[in-house]
């Protein structure tokens, strides 16, 4: 490639997998996935000092892939094929020796009361931890960024490496990612950045409401005091429902080409 430029070899490209015939629309995509997370990859040496890791970049690309790709959901009693159009209400798991922390904040404006909530899970669904925290705000966004500190507090006590935190709210992500400063929530960011200097393979994505059910559900039970601060980890029946929903939805969901459950998927999203 000595001699010519990259949009010159990126053509080459194109017209190389254009010749795959049914697979050229996918190698192709699965090109655009890789350029894309090694750019990325490179803006976080530059600007933000943090150490490539190329599997761990591997790990983004399969995964962006999959989730791009059109997918079926398959039902184990009746074998019925259902076309996934967009996504559907499910929650989905992390990668394989990753866990997920889902966060979630309900709010009493009149009393000025906030609940935070976190639900850590691992590959296979299983509830790992989960926990509430009180605060004193009756700013939405503000309980949001207290309920993924709280999150990221105790993973960080727990040692925990290879977390995914998931939320709802999309201007908190795009802070934890650094694509956007905001003003009201910038120091619990950094707080949660802090820790996670400690633990380079945190990540941080969004999700819509609706894959967050479980985790909404536990803050508004503990906004209504509907929790027994004094049982062990044990979820009410409402919770518990939530919980086994999403685990049962993600065993169901089958990447149409690769046949793989969602919890063999191999990045972070």
């Amino acid at each position: 490639m000595e001699g010519s430029s990259f949009g010159q070899w990126l053509e080459r490209k194109f017209q190389i997998l254009a010749q795959r015939g049914d697979e050229a629309d996918s190698a192709i995509c699965y090109l655009g996935y890789t350029l894309w997370e090694l750019w990325k990859m490179r803006n976080a040496y530059v600007f933000n000092d943090y150490k490539p890791n190329p599997a761990f970049c591997i790990q983004r690309i399969n995964l962006a892939f999959q989730e791009g790709k059109p997918g079926v959901i398959t039902s184990p009693e009746t074998s019925e094929i259902h076309p996934l159009t967009k996504r559907s209400y499910q929650w989905r798991r992390p990668p394989r020796g990753f866990q997920k922390c889902n966060t979630d904040a309900g709010l009493n404006n009149h009393k000025n009361k906030a609940m935070g909530s976190m639900i850590f899970r691992n590959d296979k669904g299983d509830i790992t931890f989960g926990s509430t925290s009180r605060f004193f705000t009756s700013k939405p966004l503000i309980a949001e960024a207290l309920a993924l500190r709280a999150a990221s507090l105790a993973a960080a006590n727990m040692k925990m490496e290879k977390i995914l935190f998931e939320s709802d709210n999309l201007q908190l992500i795009e802070a934890c990612l650094r694509r956007k400063t905001m003003g009201a929530i910038q120091n619990i960011v950094e707080d949660i950045l802090t820790w996670k200097k400690d633990f380079p393979t945190w990540g941080f994505t969004w999700t819509g409401r609706s894959e967050n059910h479980s985790a909404h559900v536990l803050s508004n039970l503990a906004l209504h005091d509907s929790l027994n601060p004094q049982r062990r980890w044990n979820p009410p029946q409402e919770l518990w429902s939530a919980l086994v929903r999403d685990k049962q939805l993600s065993q169901e969901y089958i990447i149409k080409d690769s046949g793989r459950h969602e919890g063999d998927r191999t990045g972070i999203g």
